[in-house]
Order: structure tokens, then C-alpha cells, then sequence
């Protein structure tokens, strides 16, 4: 931002779209002052997150309809992120604890970099009923009471800059799931208005039956490895539903709603990131993805921005 002819407005909200045929001509914000502000550009991009960049064009779809009319039907459409599900592990003894802490642990490098090492199951191209992608990583924490020895293994971890090492830990592993993107799972507009007169966003967020199965199947598997290493044991999931009675949080890794598409009939922008039939509005970030693995989103957020 600091080259010529460039501007960088800060603290202020996108109020409005307004929208010439397939073309965007310009956005109405608000700065902290009140001042309403008018921008206009050649070319415009959405990058404010994934919720708000389906919201900012629902909740300006009259004075974008010709703008909006190839994809109105499919914003929103699609949410998705990261089912993470934890199940407990039982070490079989004090020396396997300790080797599934070394094999499965996060390296560290300051100032803020990690590499963190997981199990994920392994892709057969003859399998018929191929689950979702699905990968676990061990999670450990130090049981209660002090032990000499383990006070020094934590400070030999921290020198190494790797997690610390815990005797008989508290462990369980952490399963995160992909999710099927749905029409069912979606952004819309609720009634409410934000303080600036707004429409408010609704997301609804579902799991299906076919991410119960892959935790089955993905837990099935962590445990035949964890008995056949002599490692240990894996809580065990009888049926797929047994998955909902097992601690389980959303990943935050939000992603769908404005999603890549060859044609306008299945998403909303194009392979460019450009939505179908406009001539000059782009998207960007977890917003446009069309599935999200099965692991952290950021990087590939901005690959495909900076593409």
C-alpha cells in the first residue's frame, strides 16, 4: 500500500452494492465518523470472510439483479468446514505413552511456526465406498500430580522446541472430519438488523450420515494400528451415531457459500474466482471453496488469492 495510487480505508463497513447491468459501478461504506463514502474501481473483490461475503451480496440482491441473476440461486449454498470429534486413547504402558508422544507431536519453531504429525487414512483407488478425508492428531495432557522425572523431560521438550512429553499422560485423539457440502447447509439473511440497519446472517450447520460413518471407519482404523503397534487402544465407536454421544466442536475453518464452479448451475464464481456472468466482481478466500479436506484452509485461502 505504499505505491502510488493506492488507498487503504480502515474501520469502515460496506453499507451498500451498486450495480450497472453485470457490472459493479460502485460500494457505499461507513466510517467510524458516519461519513457515508463512495467507491468506485474498474474491478471489485470480496474478501471479507466467508459469512460476511455471502451476506454483503444477499442482503443487496435488488440492486444487483442483473448482476446477481446467474447465481442467485447458490449463494450461500454449501457451507462447510471441519467436524472435530475427540475420543480417548489408553496407552498400553508408560513406554508406548512416551513413543506416541515422540511419533505424534507438534515440532516448533519460533517465532510462531509448527509442524504438526498425524495419521490420515490412506487413499485406495479400488474401494468403491471411499469415506471423506479424515486424518487424527494425538492430544496429551500432563495427568495430576508432579513427578521429578517428568519436570525434567519437559524442560529437555522445550529445549528441543517440541510439545512437552508427559508420563502417563491424559490422551485422546482429535478427528477431523471433511464435510459434505450441502444446498441444506447454508448462509442466509434473518430477520434482525445489525446496528448499521443491516440484515443479519443465519447459518445453519448440519452433520451428515456420511461424516459419522468416516469418524467410524477412521477410529476403526486409528485402533487396528494403535493393537498392531502394541501402542495401545482407541475408545471403540459400535455405530455411526455412537459418534454424537463423543465430544465434538465446530474447526471455525469456515468455507462454502460462494463456491468455485465450472458453470453457474453448481456455484457461484468461476476458476479465476470471478462470479459467473459478471464482468468485473471477484471473491476470495474459504468463501469459494468447493470441499475442504481435511486440514487447516488458510494457506491454500492464500494461494488462491494471491493467484
Amino acid at each position: 500500500f505504499e505505491a502510488a495510487r493506492k488507498t487503504l480505508l480502515y474501520e469502515a463497513d460496506v453499507i451498500s452494492l451498486e450495480a450497472e447491468g453485470n457490472a459493479l459501478r460502485s460500494v457505499r461504506i461507513l466510517d467510524r465518523a458516519k461519513r457515508t463514502i463512495t467507491l468506485k474501481a474498474r474491478r471489485f473483490v470480496l474478501a471479507c470472510g466467508c459469512v460476511e461475503n455471502s451476506r454483503i451480496l444477499l442482503d443487496n440482491m435488488d440492486q444487483c439483479d442483473e448482476l446477481l441473476a446467474p447465481v442467485k440461486d447458490n449463494i450461500g449454498r454449501g457451507f462447510h468446514q471441519h467436524l472435530l470429534i475427540e475420543n480417548e486413547v489408553k496407552a498400553a504402558n508408560r513406554k508406548a505413552a512416551s513413543l506416541l508422544q515422540r511419533q505424534l507431536t507438534r515440532m516448533r519453531a519460533p517465532p510462531n511456526a509448527s509442524v504438526e504429525f498425524g495419521l490420515r487414512l490412506k487413499t485406495h483407488e479400488t474401494e468403491t465406498d471411499w469415506p471423506l478425508n479424515a486424518s487424527a492428531i494425538l492430544r496429551y495432557a500432563r495427568a495430576e500430580g508432579i513427578n521429578p522425572l517428568e519436570t525434567a523431560l519437559l524442560g529437555f521438550s522445550w529445549l528441543r522446541k517440541r510439545e512437552p512429553h508427559f508420563i502417563n499422560p491424559d490422551m485422546s485423539f482429535e478427528y477431523s472430519i471433511e464435510q459434505v457440502p450441502t444446498d441444506t447447509n447454508r448462509i442466509t439473511l434473518s430477520s434482525g438488523r445489525d446496528m448499521l440497519g443491516r440484515r443479519r446472517p443465519s447459518v445453519h450447520w448440519d452433520i451428515s450420515e456420511e461424516e459419522l460413518h468416516t469418524t467410524k471407519r477412521l477410529n476403526d482404523t486409528v485402533g487396528r494400528w494403535l493393537e498392531d503397534q502394541r501402542l495401545g487402544t482407541v475408545s471403540p465407536i459400535e455405530h455411526p451415531k455412537d459418534v454424537l454421544k463423543l465430544s465434538m466442536r465446530d474447526s471455525l475453518h469456515h468455507m462454502g457459500g460462494l463456491r468455485m464452479s465450472e458453470t453457474p448451475k453448481t456455484g457461484v464464481v468461476d476458476t479465476d474466482s470471478k462470479v459467473h456472468g459478471s464482468a468485473n466482481l471477484y471473491a476470495v478466500g474459504g468463501a469459494t471453496f468447493p470441499s475442504g479436506g481435511h486440514v487447516n484452509p488458510t494457506l491454500m485461502m492464500f494461494a488462491m488469492a494471491l493467484r
